[in-house]
């Protein structure tokens, strides 16, 4: 972000020099028909203006495959709820960008040419560089009173969204149920639409009110410079060119004003998603934790429902260089290699003997979609293992799995445990077996 931030400053110093040399062409093309400097100008202008949005681009894709990396792996982890990441990882994230995108270069913008056009305004004219700094603050005034009204709504409207996004997910991972049951749960996905797009509807409402507020106080401060100027012309206050040239640069010193007036609403959702993604991220590293752990196996035991998985996402959260396999693996729509490996490129011939290993039949290039829950639970195993962490966290790694391959799954485990430690949630027997430690979860 700061990085962005420092690039848009630099870029605009440019901007904001070639604007008032293209004021200049355009007043001395008026005045004394010189068409050539207008040119040169202007077409810098477009050149330099295509690179800076060229650039702007790459450093918010770069920004955005950041930070959606760092989300998808609490995703993987699933350290929270899934329907929170993902109103994080589109939602707030898009909120964010568009901070990035449109609103820092009109910032940036600002900070550089309007002092800049204040200092020519000083050495052409005093009294219209008067004009100028006291009605310039009278813009930002406005935004930060209406900035409180905007910022309750468009909390309440990423509320509503995320609850969207939850019964959506809801309804996806029961359809079997509600469909035996002869439900469609269509009724609850269509009121908490309804109520998201009224609440969103809500944060345009003030979106249009700010931009229209805004666009009048620029559009009066612009209209009294020009009657100012001109008055002062006609009595012979103020020389032609330097009022030209004044009458040209009004409408640029308030532009970046006008702009952020009319996407107003887009400051305000991208700071509280700046906000809540730089919270979450700072809140996952502030978690960690150093730790001295032995080369064992860890077994947690205890009934259904006595916390044996938050224990072990917690222990996933607190603690660094960890490998974790969740009691259900997400499994992407695509083949077993891209799944293991979570779309990077790794050793084929080492996935390959790893999915012999624990009995796996399927190919490496087969569909993962549609696989037993044993299936499942061998590519979520396999996953973890190649990360190769000091520290592997389980759960119900054989939950689905006969006897012969059980036994395959044991044996890989206890020849891992000789490079790295093992903490394993179970209620089977056979894993019990393995245990150097147990915990019994009351």
């Amino acid at each position: 972000m700061k990085k962005i931030i420092k690039e848009a400053l630099k870029y605009e110093i440019i901007n904001a020099v070639l604007i008032i040399i293209t004021s200049y062409a355009v007043k001395e093309m008026i005045i004394h028909h010189n068409e050539m400097i207008l040119i040169i100008a202007i077409t810098a202008r477009i050149v330099i203006e295509q690179i800076i949005n060229k650039r702007y681009e790459i450093k918010t894709t770069e920004y955005k495959q950041t930070i959606r990396k760092k989300l998808h792996e609490a995703l993987m982890r699933q350290e929270t709820g899934s329907a929170e990441v993902l109103t994080l990882t589109f939602e707030t994230l898009a909120n964010e960008l568009e901070l990035l995108r449109r609103i820092v270069p009109e910032a940036a913008k600002g900070v550089i040419l309007i002092p800049l056009i204040i200092i020519v305004s000083i050495i052409l004219d005093l009294k219209t560089a008067v004009i100028f700094i006291l009605t310039i603050p009278i813009a930002p005034l406005l935004m930060y009173l209406i900035g409180k009204t905007v910022k309750q709504r468009n909390e309440s409207a990423m509320k509503a969204i995320t609850e969207l996004n939850g019964t959506f997910k809801e309804m996806i991972m029961f359809i079997t149920t509600l469909k035996i049951y002869k439900r469609d749960g269509t009724k609850q996905v269509e009121t908490v639409s309804k109520e998201a797009v009224n609440k969103t509807l809500e944060v345009l409402k003030m979106a249009f009110v700010s931009a229209f507020a805004l666009e009048m106080i620029t559009t009066l401060s612009i209209a009294l410079v020009a009657v100012t100027v001109g008055l002062r012309l006609v009595s012979g206050d103020i020389e032609f060119e330097a009022a030209m040239l004044l009458l040209i640069l009004a409408p640029e010193i308030y532009a970046p004003l006008r702009r952020i007036g009319t996407i107003y609403h887009t400051l305000v959702a991208g700071i509280e998603a700046r906000q809540k993604i730089k919270e979450y991220i700072k809140y996952e590293d502030k978690t960690k934790h150093k730790y001295e752990i032995a080369k064992k196996i860890y077994v947690i035991l205890g009934e259904s429902g006595s916390g044996k998985t938050t224990l072990l996402r917690k222990l996933a959260n607190m603690m660094n260089n960890v490998a974790y396999m969740a009691q259900e693996p997400h499994i992407f729509k695509a083949n077993v290699y891209e799944n293991v490996t979570l779309f990077k490129a790794e050793d084929t011939t080492k996935i390959k003997d790893m999915i012999k290993t624990v009995g796996l039949k399927t190919k490496i290039y087969s569909e993962a979609v549609g696989l037993s829950r044993g299936e499942v639970k061998r590519i979520g195993l396999i996953r973890a293992l190649i990360q190769e962490k000091p520290i592997l966290i389980l759960d119900e790694p054989t939950a689905g799995l006969d006897e012969a391959n059980e036994l395959k799954v044991l044996n890989l485990l206890k020849e891992k445990c000789k490079n790295c430690t093992i903490i394993i949630a179970t209620h089977r027997a056979a894993v019990k077996s393995i245990g150097d430690e147990y915990i019994t979860l009351d």
